[in-house]
């Protein structure tokens, strides 16, 4: 699998010489020589290889960040709503605030995907 002519490495930014493995990331789709992304040892006929270069891996490792913190801040939101039963509050105040702890909840999910 070699690089396209007018593709440059992500980490040396020279041309493919066909020395070495040309790998492309699994998700920008940008390539690099296999020794500049140190990914060295690979054979020469290895057909794939699942490699994600640097500033992408940076996102990914950020996204899956950003979900574990939003199923923590919705665990949260249920457990302040199992606590809100508990307490006695007049009817009308208890419904509100259940009734605005999903909208709460859908505005956290939103403004992290957003971000």
């Amino acid at each position: 699998m070699g690089s396209p002519v007018d593709e440059l490495c992500l980490v040396c930014h020279e041309r493919d010489d066909g020395k070495v493995k040309w790998l492309k990331c699994l998700k920008c789709k940008l390539g690099g020589h296999s020794t500049c992304t140190r990914m060295t040892g690979l054979k020469s006929n290895a057909s794939e290889v699942n490699w994600v270069c640097d500033p992408c891996a940076l996102v990914i490792k950020s996204e899956v960040h950003l979900r574990e913190e939003i199923n923590v801040m919705k665990s949260d939101i249920i457990e302040i709503k199992n606590m809100l039963k508990d307490i006695r509050l007049p009817e009308n105040l208890q419904n509100s605030v259940m009734a605005a702890l999903p909208a709460l909840t859908d505005r956290v999910t939103l403004a992290v995907e957003e971000a």
